[in-house]
């Protein structure tokens, strides 16, 4: 058996959608804002030796429009509090 473990992806800030390969099941626990007002990371934990999948995910501000259907993940802020970003997995 294998050992969960956490790893982290990157979703740039820029009105599109974006598609990661992560292992199947992967569960979200943490979204922030770490080295860049530009990108938002999520951090996951997985059982990396599960099949992979491709999930899609999409970063918003704060009084922006929700185009995309989706399920939300978090809120973190960047730039010292100045822009705020809201991070949604788009389901289809």
């Amino acid at each position: 058996m294998s050992a969960r473990t956490i790893y982290k992806y990157d979703v740039p800030v820029d009105d599109q959608v974006h598609q990661i390969g992560m292992p199947r099941g992967a569960t979200i626990l943490h979204v922030a804002c770490q080295n860049s007002a530009d990108t938002v990371q999520v951090w996951v934990e997985c059982l990396p030796s599960a099949p992979p999948e491709i999930r899609s995910f999409i970063v918003y501000g704060t009084g922006h429009a929700v185009h995309e259907s989706g399920v939300y993940h978090g809120t973190c802020l960047a730039a010292d509090g100045a822009l705020v970003w809201h991070l949604y997995e788009v389901v289809q």
